[in-house]
């Protein structure tokens, strides 16, 4: 999955109009990899010059003034036209429990779309709840 994403952001590097640049960006980026890397502290020691960044980190940085969002997958095309979660269920427990299994799915929507249309809202409900990483705070 790390080396499609790899993949799709070099490619929508080449350029913002979706032109091709004179180098591809695979000659012009070095990607640092690894199970031993922890991305977020290197950009913050400026070792590197950006990252692919996963809730809560790039929020967590924003919180703090460092760094700018450069492509935003929620927003930005063509990631925002992708399913970016997925509910699994095992499917004998959807068949043993169908009523359960659709209360499950109308909640999950139901807080997805609340989150789509009033993330103010959505945050003050989380952190209402104390359902939030306190070092955020």
């Amino acid at each position: 999955m790390w080396a499609s994403r790899q993949r799709d952001l070099s490619q929508h590097l080449r350029r913002p109009d979706g032109g091709a640049r004179r180098a591809p960006p695979e000659k012009d980026i070095h990607w640092v990899t690894g199970s031993k890397v922890k991305p977020k502290e290197l950009f913050i020691d400026g070792k590197i010059d950006a990252f692919l960044g996963f809730p809560p980190e790039p929020q967590e940085l924003r919180a703090r003034g460092i760094g700018r969002v450069v492509v935003n997958t929620a927003v930005d095309r063509p990631w925002s036209q992708y399913y970016c979660c997925m509910l699994v269920a095992n499917p004998e427990y959807v068949r043993n429990h169908r009523v359960a299994t659709k209360r499950v799915l109308h909640a999950v929507l139901k807080a997805a779309d609340l989150c789509a249309t009033d993330p103010a809202s959505a945050a003050r409900r989380i952190v209402g709840r104390g359902c939030h990483d306190a070092r955020m705070a």
